[in-house]
């Protein structure tokens, strides 16, 4: 699992720092929550503070099937979530390309 910040610096500006890169021993949105909290723990990060979460929109990811999306927003309502949008328009590049006769 990659993990990825954006913040706000002290002068207003808009930062994106990788965290972590950590191999995740299961799939399971449990699992992932696991991870998830173990790395934000190491830096001293609350989950309280997440305001968005982008995933690339696998099972154990969605809101709506119980994934870590869910997860997170039980324990705070306010970090939103979105479907990454480098993924979903490699999603769209793929479905074009394998429609395409040549």
């Amino acid at each position: 699992m990659a993990v990825m910040l954006r913040f706000l610096n002290d002068k207003g500006k808009f930062m994106e720092r990788f965290l972590a890169l950590h191999h995740v021993k299961g799939t399971t949105s449990e699992a992932l929550k696991e991870a998830l909290y173990g790395i934000l723990d190491r830096h001293t990060l609350s989950i309280s503070r997440i305001q968005e979460q982008g995933y690339d929109g696998a099972l154990n990811m969605r809101v709506g099937f119980n994934g870590l999306q869910r997860k997170i927003l039980d324990e705070n309502p306010y970090a939103f979530s979105i479907h990454c949008y480098p993924h979903r328009l490699q999603l769209v590049v793929v479905s074009v390309a394998c429609s395409c006769s040549f």
